[in-house]
């Protein structure tokens, strides 16, 4: 990431015998050898340049960054420029404790092949890809390729978490929230998008899968909150079949993204069932009134024996509807989503956006509901609703 510096593939990286211990100040360059970093241990050199190269709030680093991210002002890469030493200690934690995000093909397969010493590049574990449903068709081949110079298994070895942001259009605006729940899932694209991922990371189990034999456990899905440990070697395993190594796969995660109105955002995050009427609502005066006559004129008589009084008197007090659903659990199978599962899930953040090439503060409400397994993928329903504070759309 930082192109100037001094950090080639041809030399190692520095490490010490013993990372608890500090560092021989007769082995160190002269450029750095009053330094009292390399007085500390490796170990407590490590936090400090994670401090410094890692991304708040485990922001995405965008590549290549637009103008208006602020994202990179929190890092400090001029860290890789003071001396040589730090550069070799320092990058690898640049690359592996970020997610970098990408938002073409062409650029995930260049920073890597182009731009980043491979030294680094083969530190890089975690990834975010924003696809809109109309560029799927371009993503397709990179995503689902094992082709050896432009494909996402080969340019990124040590991926560990891969999570892409798949931008839905089946969200239909003039439909009810209950009803775009029950269809938002129909997405011929969405499950290209799902089995192109398990053919190419998760093979054998496909193929179980069409034989009908149970597959593999899926990775743990808190493989992507591991923090970068300095040494750490990629996980591979034996094939017992043919006794070669492979990488451990990614844990992958897609998150199907649909923007609503902000009046359905509301319905759908409101902790109340789609109906009008709540068990615990209160009757009101005129409803009460009128029941109260009501049962006057019908007297001792059980409304049970007169036409019509029993759905009469039902339409009168408040009704408690359908039970409201329960919310899935976390790593379960999937079964859908309800409204149960946005529940308490509200989010509110400022961010910019462009409307004719000027940005203006845009207002962006999100409710996420938790993942869930399809197949060895972990698939999420995410709704959003995005206004503009001044000339936006």
């Amino acid at each position: 990431m930082d192109e100037e510096s001094d950090f080639t593939d041809s030399e190692p990286i520095y490490a010490p015998r013993d990372s608890d211990d500090p560092m021989d100040r007769s082995s160190l360059p002269q450029s750095v050898s009053r330094s009292l970093l390399f007085v500390l241990p490796r170990e407590i050199r490590d936090r400090i340049y994670s401090y410094c190269l890692t991304a708040p709030d485990r922001d995405h680093l965008e590549w290549p960054t637009s103008y208006h991210v602020r994202t990179m002002s929190a890092l400090s890469p001029s860290l890789l420029r003071t001396s040589k030493l730090i550069t070799d200690e320092a990058t690898p934690i640049l690359y592996s404790s970020n997610t970098l995000s990408f938002s073409h093909p062409s650029d995930a397969n260049m920073f890597v092949r182009a731009l980043t010493p491979k030294i680094a590049a083969s530190k890089i574990a975690r990834l975010h890809l924003p696809i809109k449903v109309q560029e799927l068709r371009m993503w397709m081949p990179y995503l689902t390729s094992n082709d050896m110079s432009r494909s996402l298994k080969t340019d990124y070895p040590a991926l560990r978490d891969l999570t892409i942001r798949y931008k839905s259009n089946k969200w239909q605006h003039n439909a009810s929230p209950e009803t775009n729940l029950r269809h938002w899932g129909e997405d011929a694209r969405l499950d290209e998008l799902i089995n192109g991922l398990s053919n190419v990371y998760y093979p054998r189990d496909q193929h179980a899968r069409a034989q009908g034999v149970e597959s593999e456990e899926l990775p743990d899905a808190s493989i992507s909150d591991l923090v970068y440990a300095p040494g750490a070697a990629t996980d591979i395993h034996r094939r017992p079949e043919d006794g070669k190594f492979e990488q451990t796969p990614p844990t992958i995660k897609v998150i199907c993204a649909c923007r609503v109105h902000s009046t359905q955002f509301a319905t759908l995050t409101a902790g109340r069932p789609f109906t009008f009427h709540n068990v615990n609502q209160a009757p009101t005066p005129q409803q009460t009134a009128a029941f109260n006559s009501l049962a006057a004129q019908v007297g001792p008589a059980p409304p049970a024996q007169l036409p019509g009084v029993a759905s009469i008197l039902e339409s009168l007090l408040p009704s408690a509807g359908p039970p409201l659903a329960t919310a899935v659990r976390a790593g379960t199978e999937f079964r859908g989503f309800t409204q149960a599962d946005f529940r308490g899930r509200a989010t509110k953040a400022t961010r910019l956006g462009g409307v004719g090439g000027k940005y203006d503060r845009e207002s962006v409400q999100t409710a996420r509901t938790v993942f869930t397994k399809k197949g060895q993928v972990l698939l999420a329903l995410e709704v959003y609703a995005a206004d503009f504070a001044a000339g936006g759309q």
